[in-house]
């Protein structure tokens, strides 16, 4: 049987991989065998092949991680394709990226697989807002913003940040932000809303919200000039803060 994990995301990826994989295999199987593969080295093909074709006197199942498949290696495609079904031998494929056109039989029945890109944007913050949920850690969403900015792209570099806070740390925002005018013109845009994001990020840093909330009531127009006077109404009667009105200004 073969199983197929590909994308950017190492830290998604290898989260799958020890969730969703090892532990439902080492629960059902507490005596299986376990071996790592790795077909950039010298020998490696060759110790997966006796691997699969070995069967152990005690082991009925095997579980085997193969990594830096060599692209374009027919013999490698020929042997994956053997053991599809092989049910007492499991392969997981680990790619950081999507294999070329003659794997994409990974792609297809039986072979089950998870493409894992680095979410961007809002699916970042709400990728890090979970996260940080999990860990035990209360983040404003003026903090998920700062964290979001400085990391996004990076969800390693994010788990780690928030592990940091979750532990007592602060969180040290960066330097060098834009003047205020331009990004509240940007906050009223119509710009990606990664864009909007980061510029919402810089003025929570720089302005006091109930300032940035009132420029940009006085600048939007139609519909948004409606949605702007509803915010205002919520926030003083005590159900929204400024920074969750802006925050749902530009999400909705």
């Amino acid at each position: 049987m073969l199983m197929y994990l590909y994308g950017p995301d190492a830290y998604r990826r290898s989260r799958a991989l020890r969730e969703k994989i090892f532990g439902p295999y080492l629960k059902k199987y507490p005596d299986g065998t376990i071996d790592r593969f790795d077909l950039s080295e010298e020998g490696e093909a060759a110790r997966l092949k006796e691997f699969c074709g070995v069967q152990g006197l005690f082991a009925k199942v095997k579980l085997g991680i193969v990594t830096q498949v060599q692209e374009g290696e027919k013999e490698c495609i020929q042997f994956l394709k053997t053991v599809l079904d092989d049910k007492a031998t499991t392969l997981v494929i680990v790619a950081e990226k999507k294999l070329t056109k003659e794997f994409d039989f990974l792609l297809k029945e039986p072979v089950s697989s998870y493409e894992f890109n680095v979410p961007e944007g809002v699916q970042f913050i709400s990728f890090l807002k979970k996260e940080a949920a999990e860990l035990g850690l209360k983040i404003s969403d003026t903090v998920a913003l700062q964290v979001a900015e400085q990391f996004e792209g990076d969800s390693w570099g994010v788990i780690t940040e928030l592990q940091r806070l979750a532990s007592g740390g602060a969180f040290e925002a960066s330097a060098n932000m834009p003047e205020f005018f331009p990004l509240v013109q940007t906050l009223k845009g119509t710009g990606p809303v990664s864009s909007r994001l980061k510029a919402l990020w810089y003025v929570f840093e720089t302005s006091d919200p109930a300032a940035v909330f009132n420029m940009l009531a006085s600048l939007v127009s139609g519909s948004a000039k409606i949605k702007m006077a509803d915010y205002d109404v919520a926030i003083k009667s005590g159900k929204l803060e400024y920074e969750e009105a802006l925050l749902d200004f530009l999400l909705a």
